[in-house]
């Protein structure tokens, strides 16, 4: 019984892992069932989203801009890691355990009026889309994952 509890808590890890990468990635990138991405135009909206993980009762705080003297904000992370949050949130996203919440935010001052139709590229949002088709987000996740355990 411990082995098929501890196997059905591993596949339940790895849909939620795998949910949460498909809607980083419709979010930020687009995919073009659920969602266009985040607008790009400089592209740094699309580059300042970060994951973090907590025990499900608040979002972390997280101050990730410095501004010089003249007002220019700059995204520390995209500064220090080249700015691809995909990339960059994997890790997080694969240490993630059941119980935890996967956070995914955004600090860009403009990032709510990119959401609710200031850019063309993305006229209803990106984020609401995506949440929209959650729950056929996670139905490809659990088909994608019990055929990688069958495999």
């Amino acid at each position: 019984i411990d082995r098929a509890v501890f196997a059905n808590v591993a596949m339940c890890e790895r849909i939620f892992q795998r949910a949460a990468l498909m809607m980083l990635g419709s979010i930020v990138v687009g995919d073009p069932p659920y969602s266009p991405g985040t607008p790009v135009d400089t592209g740094f909206a699309r580059s300042s989203w970060y994951v973090m993980l907590s025990g499900g009762e608040s979002a972390p705080e997280a101050t990730r801009f410095e501004v010089d003297s003249a007002g220019s904000a700059t995204d520390l992370k995209t500064a220090a890691t080249g700015g691809d949050p995909v990339a960059q949130s994997i890790g997080i996203i694969q240490s993630a355990r059941l119980g935890q919440t996967i956070w995914l935010v955004n600090y860009v001052p403009y990032i709510v009026r990119l959401e609710y139709g200031w850019s063309k590229q993305a006229p209803a949002g990106m984020v609401r889309l995506t949440l929209s088709a959650a729950q056929e987000i996670v139905d490809q996740a659990m088909i994608i994952e019990q055929s990688r355990a069958a495999a």
